[in-house]
């Protein structure tokens, strides 16, 4: 439209890939920070270099003033994704066309994905589980330390677990019992918090401030809370939730199969061709959990449990 040779989606992504350096955020080294406060994350450009090369594949060749948007919506629908993963990929599509205006490739009066619909996209496909008090700290029984207070942290603080593994000892300020969070980690690569909001000062209950000074006084001289022994850099979350906390959150029913009750582990040996496990738990607990809604604890919810114990504090 607004030029005589209109330039097309492969180019448009071309230019956002190389605006956004997305991919020398991509080959950022674990341990390494943002170059600058305002860079996307590594997770956010890993995300989107992914939806870059999935709209290239259909749609790079595409004209920027041909694309209908009818079109793209088919497309959506027939795509084998979740309604909400439908709805990332939609979202991803609207702002590039936003950045065709920006870039002047483009003159639409309304961006053209406007139009595109997207249902479902609210939708749950499970209900997030709350934890009361008490199950929280059977949980909290069965995991061993640093995890046992990173759980006491998320669902002290509602901190996001990319924020929790890269917080630092000189973020806290014992005296006046609070926190300053500006920075989280992801996949090794650190980089500024998701939100501004989040970079609000926090402040810590005096029982959690202990707990947080005792490690403190064990740690090995690290300027990191929650070293890892391995590296010495940040945790990787998937794995302590994976082999920790969703295991100890099957551990909040009890066990058909060997009796063992809410908060002890089973009496099993080995399982899942012979591997041994931390928390030894019989498939038939695991599949009861599911069924009670506490087959998939993990970060996420202690997040959201801190935010329903806390509107119940206010009400």
């Amino acid at each position: 439209m607004v030029t005589e040779t209109s330039p097309t989606v492969g180019e448009l992504l071309d230019q956002f890939i190389a605006e956004e350096k997305l991919f020398e955020i991509k080959q950022r080294q674990p341990g390494e920070r943002a170059a600058r406060k305002d860079e996307l994350a590594y997770s956010t450009a890993s995300s989107y270099l992914s939806l870059c090369k999935r709209v290239r594949e259909k749609w790079g060749a595409t004209k920027l003033d041909k694309f209908k948007p009818l079109d793209f919506q088919t497309w959506l629908k027939e795509l084998e994704l979740k309604p909400k993963t439908k709805g990332h990929l939609k979202a991803f599509v609207n702002r590039l066309f936003y950045k065709a205006k920006l870039y002047g490739m483009l003159d639409y009066h309304e961006n053209p994905i406007g139009l595109v619909e997207v249902r479902g996209i609210s939708k749950r496909s499970r209900k997030p589980a709350d934890l009361t008090i008490e199950q929280f700290f059977l949980i909290y029984g069965l995991l061993p330390e640093p995890y046992r207070v990173m759980a006491l942290m998320a669902i002290c603080t509602g901190l996001r677990v990319d924020e929790l593994l890269a917080l630092e000892w000189r973020v806290f300020d014992f005296d006046r019992l609070c926190m300053e969070v500006k920075e989280g980690v992801v996949n090794g690569r650190i980089g500024p918090v998701k939100t501004e909001y989040s970079e609000d000062e926090l402040p810590l209950d005096p029982e959690v401030a202990t707990i947080i000074l005792e490690l403190k006084r064990r740690s090995k001289g690290s300027a990191l809370v929650f070293p890892s022994p391995a590296t010495g850099r940040s945790y990787h979350a998937s794995p302590i939730q994976q082999d920790w906390i969703r295991r100890a959150g099957w551990c909040l029913v009890a066990c058909p199969e060997c009796g063992a009750a809410h908060g002890k582990v089973c009496t099993v040996i080995k399982q899942d061709r012979g591997k041994q496990f931390n928390i030894p738990v019989h498939d038939a607990r695991r599949n009861l959990a599911f069924e009670k809604g506490l087959g998939s604890i993990g970060w996420h919810t202690f997040r959201h449990s801190y935010r329903s114990l806390l509107s119940e504090e206010e009400t």
